[in-house]
C-alpha cells in the first residue's frame, strides 16, 4: 500500500444492537490493512463485542432505548454531544468512517469538519426509510439530519446505483461511490446437507421490526399451511414486534406448525440455514442484507423483495427469487411459486457460486483498496 493509503482511520457508529455487530466487524476487518492506524467509536453492542480488542483503539458510548418522542430527542442530543468530545480529543486520525447510524449524527459531523478532518458517509441501510416504514415520528427530523450530513461529507459509499434514485440521493450523485464491504467466511457459511435432503421448512431471519416486513411473512403462514399442512416455519430473530407475532401464532392456532426461535448467533446460523429449504426475506427497505448471502452460501434460496442492492444479487428464478411486492397474498403465491420451479436446485447452485466468486474476503478487499488508491 502507498503512503496515501496508510491514513490514520476512524469508524464512527451510533450505538448498535447485535444485528449490527456483523457488519461493522466486517468493515474494521477491511479498513485494518489499509490504514496506518485504526480507532472505533461505537456503542452497546459494538462496545461490548470489541472492547478487549488489541488491534485498534475502541471507545464506548452507552445509550438507552427511550419511548417518548421528547425523551428520545433529548438522549439523541446527548449521544451526539459524548461522540462529537470523543471526536474532540482523538485528534490522530485523518479521515472518519460515519457508518451505521452516522448519517443522521450532526453535531459529530460538525466537529469532524471544524476539525479538518475528512468524513465518509458509508450507509449498512437507510434509517431514514427504516423510520418511514415504520411510521416513526422521529423520521422528520431524521431525514433533516441525513441530508444535512450528506452535504457536508466528501464522500457517500452506497451498495448499488439502485440506491441513488431509491433513497432520494440524486442531489449527492458526484461524491457516491458503488462499493460493498461485505465477505463471509465460507468454512463457516458452507452447504451441510443437500436441498432434496432437507424438509419443507421455510423460514425468516432477521430483525423483528416494521420495515422488515415480518409481519407480512407471519400473515401469509395460515395460507400456506391451508395449502400444505405439513409445511413447517421457522422465524429468527428479536425486535418490537416479537409479542405480537407470538399473539398471532397463537390466535391462528399455528403453534404446531411455526417455531419462533429468538435471537440466533452467528455461530449457530449456519445450522438453521441448512435446514432451511427457502428463506422468505419481505423487506420494504434494505441496504444489502447478510442474511441473503449467507443463506445462499448455504444453498439455501431466498425469496426476497425488490428494494435496495437485493435486486443486483438475486436475480429472479436464476439466483434466487423477487416478489411484486411483500403483501402477505403474495408472498404465500411465491413461496409455492418458488418450490415448485423446476430449476430450484440450479437456482439453488448460481446463487452459491455468485455469492462465494463476488463476497471473500480478497475480492472485498481489492475493491476497497483500490478506492483509496485512487
Amino acid at each position: 500500500m502507498n503512503e496515501i493509503e496508510k491514513k490514520n482511520r476512524g469508524i464512527l457508529t451510533f450505538p448498535i444492537s447485535r444485528p449490527g455487530v456483523t457488519p461493522l466487524s466486517n468493515l474494521i476487518d477491511i479498513m485494518l490493512p489499509i490504514s496506518n492506524r485504526m480507532c472505533v467509536v461505537t456503542g452497546n453492542a459494538g462496545y461490548d463485542v470489541f472492547k478487549n480488542e488489541k488491534r485498534f483503539h475502541i471507545h464506548g458510548i452507552t445509550k438507552k432505548n427511550k419511548s417518548y418522542f421528547f425523551s428520545r430527542v433529548f438522549d439523541y442530543i446527548k449521544t451526539q454531544i459524548t461522540i462529537s468530545y470523543r471526536l474532540l480529543i482523538i485528534r490522530n486520525i485523518d479521515e472518519w468512517i460515519f457508518f451505521i447510524g452516522g448519517d443522521t449524527l450532526v453535531l459529530p459531523m460538525l466537529m469532524a469538519k471544524l476539525m479538518r478532518k475528512k468524513v465518509i458517509l458509508c450507509f449498512a441501510g437507510s434509517s431514514i426509510k427504516t423510520l418511514e416504514s415504520s411510521n416513526d415520528s422521529f423520521y422528520k427530523i431524521a431525514n433533516i439530519l441525513s441530508k444535512i450530513n450528506c452535504k457536508f461529507s466528501d464522500k457517500i459509499i452506497l451498495y448499488s446505483d439502485k440506491l441513488i434514485e431509491e433513497w432520494e440521493f440524486g442531489d449527492y450523485k458526484n461524491k457516491i461511490m458503488i462499493v460493498h464491504h461485505h465477505f463471509l467466511d465460507f468454512n463457516k457459511f458452507r452447504i451441510e446437507s443437500k436441498l432434496d435432503e432437507r424438509s419443507d421448512l421455510i423460514g425468516y431471519i432477521g430483525r423483528l421490526s416494521e420495515e422488515k416486513g415480518v409481519m407480512n411473512f407471519v400473515e401469509s403462514i395460515p395460507e400456506i399451511i391451508k395449502a400444505n399442512p405439513n409445511f413447517k416455519v421457522l422465524i429468527g430473530g428479536e425486535g418490537v414486534l416479537k409479542d405480537k407475532i407470538r399473539d398471532y401464532i397463537e390466535k391462528k392456532d399455528l403453534t404446531n406448525n411455526v417455531t419462533l426461535l429468538g435471537w440466533i448467533s452467528d455461530e449457530d446460523m449456519p445450522h438453521y440455514l441448512n435446514k432451511l429449504k427457502l428463506l422468505v426475506l419481505p423487506s420494504y427497505t434494505e441496504g444489502l442484507p447478510y442474511i441473503i448471502l449467507e443463506a445462499m452460501a448455504c444453498g439455501t434460496p431466498v425469496l426476497t423483495t425488490n428494494v435496495g442492492a437485493i435486486p443486483d444479487i438475486v436475480k429472479d428464478e436464476n439466483t434466487g427469487f423477487l416478489m411484486e411486492d411483500n403483501s402477505s397474498m403474495s408472498i404465500s403465491k411465491n413461496v409455492f411459486r418458488a418450490l415448485k420451479n423446476h430449476s430450484f436446485q440450479k437456482i439453488s447452485d448460481n446463487g452459491y457460486s455468485l455469492v462465494v466468486n463476488k463476497f471473500s474476503y480478497n475480492s472485498t478487499l481489492d475493491i476497497w483498496s483500490k478506492i483509496f488508491r485512487n
